[in-house]
């Protein structure tokens, strides 16, 4: 599954800021073990790729439509085992946000053994960088956490997780936060 956004604001028409905004994300399921009617071992994969830009004599992107990473898989930006909103760059320890975001997360679920198909146990590895600017962002600056969680699974595609994550690598600013809580899709 992938969708595609392209959002432009301003020129042509009035306004008083001109940008565009541009957001990819693409997520694939793969059945690695398979018995029966039931899926047994499902590898996912996410990634998520976002840049923003001014145009037309507008200097920067406002702060309030800029990207900002961090926190549970509620949102596309989420990357487990950093606080929300917290990657990336800051002013007096304020998040800035930025224009340039890339995020790229694997993780592997199996049922609970004994807790039937709606209980999954899952570990994941979740890797992004958010950079004020498409110049400000090196392969160097990229963000890693690595984690497990458990899988409540509500509805066929609703699912309730509760994750444990740790990040491995951090940058100057980043907060950290162990246990997230989320609701929504699968992955």
């Amino acid at each position: 599954m992938s969708r595609f956004s392209f959002d432009l604001v301003g020129k042509p028409l009035p306004g008083d800021y001109n940008f565009w905004r541009a957001v990819l994300h693409a997520q694939c399921f793969i059945n690695l073990y398979e018995t029966g009617e039931s899926t047994h071992i499902v590898w996912g994969f996410r990634a998520t790729g976002a840049l923003a830009n001014p145009f037309g004599g507008t200097e920067f992107v406002p702060i309030f439509e800029r990207f900002f990473a961090g926190g549970s898989l509620s949102s596309v930006y989420g990357v487990r085992g950093f606080r929300y909103r917290c990657i990336g760059p800051t002013e007096d320890d304020s998040p800035l946000g930025g224009t340039a975001f890339v995020l790229l997360s694997t993780e592997v679920s199996m049922p609970v053994p004994g807790a039937g198909h709606n209980l999954r146990f899952a570990v994941f590895v979740d890797t992004a960088n958010l950079a004020y600017t498409k110049s400000d962002f090196y392969v160097g600056d990229f963000r890693v956490s690595c984690g497990f969680g458990f899988r409540v699974r509500v509805q066929a595609f609703f699912t309730i997780r509760f994750d444990f994550a740790w990040p491995v690598r951090m940058m100057r600013g980043d907060v950290r936060q162990t246990f997230q809580f989320s609701m929504g899709a699968n992955f």
